[in-house]
């Protein structure tokens, strides 16, 4: 299949691809993309973008024979169904504040500016 292609799709080529997964999920209704929005754009993204050698024209070969292959040869990640739990809510109905995490075991001290202390020399 390599010698299917003289040159590939640029850089460009994934901003196109990620530009047209955005609008398809957001003409279906959604504010995020899935893996199908971006299986479905590539086709049309890359099919202008790919220069094919003098030996694929000879075996009648096009872009979308070449996008097919690919597409096949590469599976796509796997998303899962459930969603994903909200924060934990204290009783109030206020978000809880996450711990932070500690390197060594200790708590870390944090400088806490003194709001009377003199700035560049002149007291407050």
């Amino acid at each position: 299949m390599a010698g299917w292609i003289a040159y590939g799709a640029s850089p460009r080529a994934t901003l196109g691809i990620i530009a047209a997964s955005r609008a398809l999920a957001l003409m279906r209704g959604r504010d995020y993309v899935v893996p199908q929005d971006v299986l479905e754009v590539i086709p049309d993204v890359l099919r202008h973008r790919l220069v094919l050698s003098y030996d694929a024209l000879a075996d009648d070969v096009s872009p979308d024979d070449v996008i097919t292959r690919v597409l096949q040869s590469v599976g796509l990640p796997q998303v899962a169904a459930q969603p994903v739990a909200p924060p934990a809510q204290a009783q109030n109905g206020a978000v809880a504040p996450q711990a932070a995490p500690q390197s060594n075991g200790t708590p870390q001290q944090q400088a806490v500016a003194d709001p009377t202390a003199s700035v560049g020399g002149q007291q407050r």
